[in-house]
């Protein structure tokens, strides 16, 4: 058994035995922490769950990815919708006012026609009835001077013959007027 204290003695007390004995202490040390790392799984569970943790934000943070970008789309293609819509109706009130332009110039030539015609009618039917009125007055002077001058130099029975013929010739010449 000296050997054994001369080992000991050596080991406690120089340099390269403390060292020594350190490091086996510290092999000691860290076989039974790995022992118990392994019978207990305690990586596993701390490191696992902040593994699962992770996993899982980057997860939900691809899927927050594809909906924006699902979402950028479906923006981008009602804006596009909506231009076209724009641009469709624009284009159906350009049309719409150029009809409406097009049917009140139709519509005012059409009154403008007639009130035309019948600014011509009402001239020709004054015309006409001023025409009578003074065919009427010409006749009835060409009368009464005819009566005064017959009454004068004729006897009873020229006179009736005389005024027969007047009427029968004026009569006539209405009918050629007309």
């Amino acid at each position: 058994m000296s050997w054994l204290a001369d080992f000991w003695t050596w080991l406690t007390t120089s340099l390269e035995g403390l060292f020594l004995l350190k490091l086996i202490n510290f092999l000691i040390l860290a076989a039974i922490v790995v022992h118990l790392v392994r019978k207990y799984n305690v990586l596993d569970k701390v490191f696992g769950a902040y593994q699962r943790k992770i996993r899982g934000e980057l997860e939900q943070a691809q899927r927050l990815r594809e909906e924006a970008a699902q979402i950028k789309r479906q923006t981008e293609q009602a804006v596009l919708d909506t231009e076209r819509q724009s641009a469709l109706l624009l284009q159906q009130a350009q049309t719409q006012a150029q009809r409406e332009k097009e049917d009140i110039i139709e519509g005012a030539k059409v009154e403008a026609k007639r009130l035309l015609e019948q600014a011509h009618l009402g001239a020709d039917f004054e015309l006409r009835h001023q025409l009578q009125a003074v065919q009427r007055d010409v006749v009835e002077r060409s009368v009464e001077r005819a009566r005064g001058i017959l009454q004068k130099t004729m006897d009873q029975k020229d006179n009736v013959r005389l005024v027969d013929a007047f009427l029968r010739d004026l009569s006539e010449e209405n009918l050629e007027v007309r």
